[in-house]
């Protein structure tokens, strides 16, 4: 058994070409693909989607309500609060938008010691760079 590394991607190759006999009767698959380079996409060129964003912001509103442990004294009211992170998901800065006043107190808190998520990919946190709104409303 042979391994062949090449670039990331690795390659096994099962079978040398001196395990086959002349009576066999096997397809050689791999002179049908196109000799050089492959040319791959990069991930972090794929646009971000709207789905991707939501899904994000979801990831990052959802610490807060795991985090909190008196949701239902601030029912009825309302905080939005504009985050700031760092590509590691550390986050840079918090600012409160609107709301009420002690809701947004107890969400600052939270966001002193929660542990938020980084972005699935880069391209996503260059959409969010500038900032996502998270609204509670318990």
């Amino acid at each position: 058994m042979k391994l062949l590394s090449i670039s990331t991607f690795t390659v096994l190759t099962l079978f040398s070409s001196s395990s086959f006999s002349s009576s066999d009767s096997s397809i050689d698959l791999l002179s049908q693909m196109p000799s050089g380079p492959a040319t791959i996409t990069p991930y972090s060129n794929v646009p971000v989607s709207k789905e991707e964003i939501d899904a994000y912001s979801n990831s990052i509103h959802d610490v807060f309500l795991k985090n909190f442990n008196n949701l239902e004294n601030y029912k009825g009211k309302v905080c939005t609060m504009k985050l700031k992170f760092m590509p590691s998901g550390i986050l840079l800065i918090i600012r409160e938008q609107h709301g009420d006043q002690s809701l947004c107190n107890e969400m600052k808190t939270i966001a002193k010691s929660a542990k938020f998520p980084k972005p699935a990919r880069p391209a996503i946190y260059e959409e969010t760079r500038k900032g996502i709104n998270i609204t509670l409303k318990p």
